[in-house]
């Protein structure tokens, strides 16, 4: 689902996270941003209609407005598939504002 975000600080926070990695030697994101929330995912063993089928209903599917959401932090986290599901650990957590 994208999210729409008019002031354009996570554009900003986008460009500063990716000006900081590269300072480390990390390699610059070289796709455009997309501010997204990801409400699921397609299993690699699915067949090709049922990813097709998936992607048609969701491009189709009108969401609206869910609503604002005030951030204090931004946590960076390591994403590890599992057959299982996803597994999220937390790797550091940064404050933000002020």
């Amino acid at each position: 689902v994208g999210v729409e975000e008019p002031t354009q600080r996570l554009a900003l926070l986008h460009q500063a996270v990716n000006d900081a990695m590269e300072a480390v030697g990390f390699e610059r994101e070289t796709r455009p941003f997309s501010p997204h929330l990801t409400l699921g995912r397609v299993r690699r063993r699915a067949s090709r209609r049922d990813v097709q089928q998936v992607s048609e209903v969701a491009q189709e599917t009108e969401v609206g407005h869910l609503g604002e959401v005030p951030v204090s932090e931004m946590i960076f986290f390591r994403s590890i598939l599992k057959s299982t599901g996803a597994e999220y650990i937390p790797l550091k957590t940064f404050a933000l504002g002020g």
